[in-house]
């Protein structure tokens, strides 16, 4: 990914390609790793969708336009793991600071040197398999979904290096790095998410989804250190799941200014604000990310200020705003006394929004989350496993309008650019 291809009409040409492909042969070809410049059979729309450059909504309809909800299954699927995971954690927000604290510690245990966690992270650890992996991650900003899962086993059962320094390797370097999926996915293989539940990598496994492009020259070096088993970690207990109350705007919502995050650059709202920001915070507000990450991410909100501009032409869109004084600034020259912002899920930017929240109410403007109707749906069925959410599929396509009636010819949505 690079920043060049950072825009709402990328994703909608990427998406107008790949759904011949969103069928049939996604089912029966999504799992193969053919590397980053042969990926013909997934979507890449990952990195657009995480930042809702394009909505989940958007992606689904234009595929169930196309194909039926049977050819189309598995990827309507892969699509909905992604508003799961949001959800799951919405429900559980202790695992995110878990994780985030889990992570400062295990950072810490760096600073005396840990030969195993630098050689994985640049690609020197002798499987040469994961060695690509690592490269093709740093170079790219992106890795198959199916070569995360194997990295991640690696990672944690052969190297035995902490898997929150995993996530955090990833979160750093995928353009597409969000924090729920990614916190999640590494437990999941861990055998956290799912209690006793891992992903072991093995060289049959690689060979099968990833032969043509490591097994054609011969075996690979160092599979045969991978580990035979993969024994679950274990944690303390978590607290019982409860879904936060979801906002809703009052019946008459006051005028105000609209921030944009990069959670959300979709400007799917309802109303026409007074003006807009994109509110990206530094690095040091956050995370250190990787120099193709940020400028992916910065590129995506110019995008979308620029689009904002052009659907609001009476609102004043503003620049990048990357501290909160700056936000509280703008408002305050603006004059707003409302503030919107698409929800905020658990996360970096989510840690952050407290302080916002009352930098904001210090002058006198009040902080309103909007909600998709999707995340309002979704996420009350997603308190426990995937499989739970994975009934109610049919229904919920139902309910958001995506499946067309029988006997009616689809109709494809002219998806606006």
């Amino acid at each position: 990914m690079s920043q060049s291809t950072a825009t709402r009409r990328d994703a909608l040409l990427r998406l107008a390609a790949f759904l011949p492909k969103a069928g049939r042969h996604y089912s029966a070809h999504r799992n193969l790793d053919k590397g980053a410049e042969h990926q013909d059979s997934v979507s890449g729309l990952s990195a657009y969708i995480r930042h809702r450059m394009i909505t989940e909504r958007e992606v689904m309809s234009a595929v169930l336009a196309t194909h039926s909800p049977a050819q189309a299954e598995k990827f309507i699927q892969e699509v909905l793991w992604r508003a799961y995971f949001k959800g799951w954690l919405e429900h559980r927000p202790q695992v995110w600071a878990r994780y985030r604290d889990d992570l400062r510690d295990a950072q810490a245990g760096l600073s005396g040197g840990n030969k195993s966690y630098h050689q994985a992270i640049s690609g020197r650890t002798g499987i040469s398999v994961f060695d690509a992996w690592a490269a093709e991650l740093v170079a790219t900003g992106y890795l198959h979904n199916h070569a995360r899962m194997w990295f991640a086993s690696i990672w944690v059962f052969t190297l035995k290096i902490p898997w929150v320094l995993g996530a955090d390797f990833f979160l750093r370097h995928l353009c597409d790095g969000d924090p729920a999926s990614n916190t999640l996915s590494w437990r999941w293989v861990a055998g956290l998410h799912t209690a006793g539940k891992t992903y072991l990598a093995t060289k049959e496994n690689i060979e099968r989804f990833a032969g043509a492009r490591f097994f054609q020259y011969g075996q690979p070096q160092g599979l045969d250190r991978l580990a035979g088993r993969a024994v679950a970690l274990v944690e303390p207990p978590l607290p019982a799941p409860a879904m936060p109350q979801l906002p809703q705007l009052p019946v008459e919502a006051p005028a105000g200014g609209l921030l944009l995050t990069e959670e959300d650059l979709s400007l799917d709202v309802t109303f026409s604000p007074t003006g807009v920001c994109l509110f990206m915070p530094t690095d040091e507000a956050l995370l250190p990310m990787a120099a193709g990450v940020r400028a992916f991410k910065d590129a995506a909100g110019r995008d979308a200020l620029a689009r904002a501009a052009v659907k609001w032409p009476a609102a004043q869109v503003t620049g990048i705003a990357s501290a909160i004084a700056q936000v509280v600034d703008w408002v305050v020259e603006q004059q707003f006394d409302c503030l919107y912002v698409a929800y905020v899920p658990q996360g970096y930017i989510r840690d952050i929004f407290s302080e916002l929240t009352q930098a904001l109410s210090g002058v006198g403007c009040q902080l309103l989350y909007l909600m998709h109707d999707y995340d309002r749906l979704i996420w009350p069925h997603t308190a426990k496993g995937f499989f739970g959410l994975k009934r109610h599929i049919p229904g919920l396509l139902k309910t958001l309008d995506l499946v067309r009636p029988e006997g009616v010819e689809p109709v494809n949505e002219q998806l606006e650019f």
